[in-house]
């Protein structure tokens, strides 16, 4: 999975009509040295009990990938299609604390506010369980790719958080990966 990402941003930096504004394939490589898959998903069985095969560590070797680019128009300034993401470490999004929601569904539009007692289940129960595998690349824009964890369940189901909003993709971690490669991680992808 990692070759193919990184072929994907090669791809696009031989692009005339696209800049790459960042991306961290070097640093990933570098880092691969350091990462002991064993020990990693270890803990996420300690954590959530949550056993991940052996063929799945591959995603843990995209890392901290991070890829920012638009497209190249003749005027300065003009940006008409832009993507790109950062990766969150897979082991890492099985096993960390979740709140990167919290921001997008602390508004008196959403749940804390809303007397509805499902509306408070899905604040302590639900969002906790989702973290994040993916941000935008062009900023904190408030799209996520998701993995929904539960205890001792696997494989993850995966979605998609959008500022508050989320739906579950028909859809696996390979395909999700594969599929933002097709789109070329353009903004809003996961839509189409």
């Amino acid at each position: 999975m990692l070759e193919k990402f990184e072929q994907f941003i090669n791809e696009l930096k031989q692009n005339p009509h696209i800049s790459v504004n960042e991306e961290s394939v070097a640093d990933n490589r570098e880092l691969l040295e350091y990462r002991d898959n064993e020990e990693c998903f270890e803990e996420v069985y300690e954590d959530w009990k949550i056993r991940v095969p052996e063929e799945d560590w591959k995603y843990n070797d995209l890392g901290s990938l991070c890829l920012d680019w638009d497209s190249v128009t003749d005027q300065p300034g003009e940006e008409y299609l832009w993507g790109g993401f950062q990766l969150h470490t897979f082991s890492s999004a099985l096993s960390s604390p979740s709140d990167f929601w919290d921001r997008y569904n602390d508004s008196p539009r959403f749940w804390r506010n809303n007397p509805q007692p499902e509306a408070e289940a899905i604040w302590e129960t639900f969002l906790p369980k989702l973290n994040y595998i993916n941000g935008s690349g062009h900023g904190s824009d408030g799209t996520f790719g998701c993995i929904l964890r539960e205890e001792g369940i696997y494989p993850c189901s995966v979605y998609f958080f959008d500022s508050g909003i989320w739906f579950e993709m028909d859809m696996n971690l390979e395909t999700y990966y594969n599929t933002m490669i097709d789109c070329k991680a353009v903004y809003y992808w996961q839509y189409f």
